[in-house]
């Protein structure tokens, strides 16, 4: 039962950054409604939330050993980020991520931008593959209240 316990607190640290970087983002759309309108810093804040949120995932049901240098050399690969191959391990966890692979693989493609990472998702790089937010905020919300439910469930079992 400790060992759940401990999973579940990890777990939890995970979804709420990602709930952080939810609500960061929706600060930026109130004051900037358009989704043209703070394209890179909307995109940078809710990659971020997906990717904790999935974290959140594998760690909960990987176990509490599965450190965050673990995830990071598991499903980061030789770039330190890839939110494809993580949104394929943790749809295995929530397929919901695995219906819903072609909005994180347009949102992964356009983190570095050119090629290299001067920033995260530049702004106006012609690299950019326009995502519309809406799409990935009515994935990435769902997945953390699931998420948040799920670290619950855990806790509160026997």
């Amino acid at each position: 039962m400790m060992h759940e316990i401990i999973t579940a607190r990890r777990a939890i640290g995970w979804s709420a950054s990602g709930s952080e970087f939810l609500r960061l983002y929706e600060a930026a759309a109130k004051e900037a409604p358009d989704d043209w309108e703070l394209t890179s810093a909307k995109l940078q804040t809710l990659g971020h939330a997906l990717e904790c949120a999935m974290k959140g995932w594998l760690v909960l049901m990987e176990g509490a050993d599965f450190t965050d240098s673990k995830v990071r050399a598991k499903y980061a690969g030789n770039s330190g980020h890839d939110l494809s191959r993580l949104a394929r391990a943790a749809g295995q966890h929530y397929p919901v991520l695995l219906k819903n692979l072609r909005p994180i693989d347009h949102l992964n493609s356009s983190y570095w931008g050119g090629g290299k990472r001067d920033y995260e998702y530049p702004v106006g790089n012609k690299n950019i593959a326009f995502v519309p937010a809406s799409e990935l905020v009515q994935l990435i919300r769902p997945c953390l209240m699931q998420l948040s439910a799920e670290i619950q469930r855990v806790i509160q079992s026997p």
